[in-house]
């Protein structure tokens, strides 16, 4: 398993309200991408309490805690982002709101795992096939929207979050779970990247990264790439080859 990640402020933005982590052993590895929702309060310090809170199960994973069971493990990584969501609802979500998305990805052995909330995106590459694996929560995307609710405000709600980690006394997150095969490649991405770099060139950088001893000059070019585009937003991601 080789990974890889970037974490940067961009062009326009004055603060990084991203935040990442990476790590891997053998058997298992750990990726998450945090963005603090752009303009609001303290986002911030939402991503980087995600951040922490991934950092610190990380750092106490042991197999035998979990009795080697993969869906326990994923079990456990919930309650760790149920408690950032608390921490984060009371700490900060008093006079404004405050919230950050989150994408994680779990590996281990033989199986995957990814829980998200928001707009950061989980994409897959792995036999020429390149998808997108979250869903981004956002405003024209809730399933009980009537046709005269998207026509009347669709100009002044159109891609804004309606879920996040830590905006609501309840977390909401939705749980992806699949079967770990030699050659597949993930990229794990605030919005930041995916706006500012076309789908084709995300496939084309996932393509070599599956093929590239060290996935980290694949990430450079990845970002470079949004860079010669507006790069109006902090910019996050993470590579990870099976």
């Amino acid at each position: 398993m080789r990974h890889a990640m970037i974490c940067e402020i961009g062009k326009v933005r004055k603060i990084n309200q991203d935040a990442v982590f990476a790590a891997s052993c053998k058997e298992a590895g750990l990726f998450a991408v945090a963005d603090g929702m752009g303009g609001h309060s303290q986002g911030e310090r939402a991503s980087q309490l995600i951040i922490r809170k991934m950092a610190q199960w990380w750092e106490a994973f042991h197999p035998e805690k979990y009795g080697g069971q993969f869906a326990q493990m994923m079990h456990g990584l919930q309650q760790a982002a149920e408690q950032a969501n608390q921490e984060i609802y009371e700490a900060y979500n008093r006079q404004a709101v405050c919230g950050s998305t989150m994408a994680l990805l779990f590996i281990w052995q033989n199986s995957y795992g990814m829980i998200f909330a928001g707009d950061s995106r989980i994409y897959l590459y792995h036999r020429r096939k390149f998808r997108q694996m979250t869903v981004d929560e956002v405003w024209e995307n809730q399933p009980d929207l009537t046709p005269w609710e998207r026509e009347q405000h669709w100009e002044r709600c159109h891609g804004r979050l309606y879920n996040a980690v830590g905006i609501q006394k309840e977390l909401r997150c939705s749980v992806v779970t699949g079967e770990l095969t030699y050659g597949m490649v993930f990229l794990l991405c605030s919005d930041g990247l995916y706006k500012y770099c076309p789908w084709q060139y995300l496939k084309k950088y996932m393509r070599k990264a599956g093929k590239a001893e060290n996935p980290q000059f694949v990430t450079e070019d990845l970002r470079n790439r949004v860079y010669e585009s507006e790069a109006r937003d902090n910019i996050s991601a993470i590579l990870v080859a099976v």
